[in-house]
């Protein structure tokens, strides 16, 4: 989940975490960045993230 004002590792230190667990470990198939509303959400020292899914819009699994 990612919201305005987070702090970049907060999300890319988990992210680099599951992405290895996916191709090592059969952890999930996919990390999807999710948002409470679509378009750029702009974390707290200003990096930009778009987020690939909604609250309302996720993809079906």
């Amino acid at each position: 989940m990612i919201f305005p004002g987070l702090e970049e590792l907060d999300l890319v230190g988990p992210w680099e975490i599951i992405s290895l667990w996916s191709k090592f470990a059969q952890g999930p198939e996919k990390c999807l960045q999710v948002a409470e509303n679509p378009g750029p959400v702009i974390c707290l020292k200003g990096m930009s993230i778009n987020p690939y899914a909604t609250f309302l819009r996720l993809p079906s699994t």
